[in-house]
Formats: C-alpha cells, structure tokens, sequence
C-alpha cells in the first residue's frame, strides 16, 4: 500500500510538472537594463531576414528610404529641414519613398538618414529600402510575424517581447496556425525592426519570424490545368487555326485580380459529369 501523504512520492511529481510545463528558452544575450542586445542581429553591410530558419539576404535601394507618418498634411513637409530629393507616395496611406541626395547614396547615408527620419514626431517608421529580385521595393513595416514551436501562455510570450522591446499581444494571430502572432515593434527605425525579426528568427524555440514587408505583387495567371491549351477562347495562340490573341484576355485579366470572395457567381447548368476531376 501506497502511503500518498509520504514525502517520497512528491518529487516524481514534481519532476513531471516540470515536464509537461513549457517555458521560453533563454538563447539571446541581452544588457543591463534586461533588453535584446540588437547589433548582434544585424549586419548592415550585410542585411538580411530569415525565411523559416534560412537566411535570406537583402539587397539595398540606396537611392531612397521609406517613411510612414501619422498623418499626411502640408505643415509635416513643410517642416522637414532633413536633406531630400523627391516625394513619392505609396499606394499605401500615409507611406511615402524619399529619394536621397546624389552625393548621399552610401549604406552610411542610408542608415544615417533612416535614423533621422525616425526621431522626428510627426514618423511613425522610417525603414531602408530593398530589391527585390523584379526591381520593385520591398519595404519592411514594424510588424513581425513570427510563430513559437510549441505552447506557450500569453504571459510568457509577453515577458519575452519585453525584452525585446516589441509591444505586448493580447492573442494569437491566426487560430489555425498555432502559437502565431503578429508582434509589434515599439521601434521606430526599420533596422531595428530587422534585427528584431533575426533575434526571433534564431532562437531554438521559434519555428520563423520574419518582418511584415509592403511588397509589390507579380500576376502569374496561367493555370495549370493540362486542357487550358486547348481553351483558345480565353488565351488564344492560333492553336486551332485561330486568329492569335482573338480572345477574352483572361491571363491578362487574372493578372489584374483573381476575384473577391465577396462576389457570388451562380452557374446554371445541366448533365454534370459528377466524377469529373474538376
């Protein structure tokens, strides 16, 4: 017989608590004052992110960096005394592309520019600017989004982001994609927000964190189903005797937009191949 009130019996349970607990493992160095040292995770000559543990290099737009300001008004640029060349706005509100001086297109200049942007009030980020492998701007914004390898509590993932000095989440970021979120960066220089990501990126207990970037978009709206060449009607290359491009322009359309999941479309039909593999 078992004595339950014996001391002995304590420490196995004790010991499985222990192991059926989850906490965030400690693999990052941070200073005095309990913050993520972030010149270790960034190299500016170098920059990169991560792409599921994977390093991904970036390559810089040193012609111009990117700022998003809290509101867009006259007096904001009237007040600006930083060196500038043109304005260009983003399709995105309140997110503008500066063109640097011709003399000041160093990654020095740049990182020296992105810093001064982002210590003025009226910024909410400021962030360098890089290429993509299509020519268009990809530009990171101070959001990243990351996703932790096994169960944690909301207070633990919190007491982590503090030492990274990100702002706290109150939950996941997709239900369907377990221990996600969307962190915020309390930064407001976009090199911060990288070495932030990478600091995530290389913990052991994060499966990928990268930033959250404004990217341009490329149509690829050829489908892949093997009688779309015979369907001279939507993409039309005389393939049957045919009149080249005598069609609807569908790869050209698609290219456009895809559809919006708030469109219905009704189709009436009759004798439907039930086993049909569409």
């Amino acid at each position: 017989m078992v004595n339950l009130d014996n001391e002995c019996v304590k420490y196995p349970l004790l010991i499985l608590a222990l192991l059926t607990s989850t906490t965030l493992a400690d693999t990052w160095t941070v200073d005095d004052d309990g913050k993520v040292i972030l010149d270790n995770y960034l190299e500016a000559e170098n920059p990169h992110t991560y792409k599921f543990k994977k390093r991904h290099s970036l390559n810089y737009d040193l012609t111009r960096i990117a700022i998003q300001i809290k509101v867009d008004n006259k007096l904001f640029w009237d007040n600006i005394n930083l060196p500038i060349g043109s304005i260009e706005p983003s399709p995105i509100k309140n997110w503008f592309l500066l063109t640097l001086p011709n003399e000041s297109r160093t990654i020095d200049d740049l990182v020296r520019a992105t810093t001064m942007y982002a210590e003025l009030d009226d910024v909410k980020l400021a962030s360098p600017v890089f290429i993509d492998s299509f020519g268009n701007p990809l530009i990171p914004t101070s959001v990243i989004l990351m996703q932790f390898d096994h169960n944690s509590s909301i207070k633990q993932v919190n007491e982590l982001l503090t030492e990274l000095d990100a702002e706290p989440v109150t939950e996941q970021a997709w239900s369907t994609l377990p221990n996600s979120y969307k962190v915020r960066s309390r930064s407001k220089n976009g090199f911060d927000v990288i070495a932030q990501s990478n600091a995530l990126a290389e913990r052991a207990d994060v499966l990928f964190a990268e930033p959250d970037t404004i990217f341009t978009g490329i149509g690829h709206g050829t489908p892949n189903d093997p009688g779309f060449f015979n369907c001279w009607g939507l993409d039309n290359t005389g393939q049957s005797g045919g009149v080249p491009d005598m069609d609807m322009d569908s790869l050209e359309s698609w290219n456009i937009t895809a559809g919006d999941e708030s469109i219905l479309v009704m189709i009436l039909d009759t004798g439907i191949e039930q086993d049909h593999p569409d």
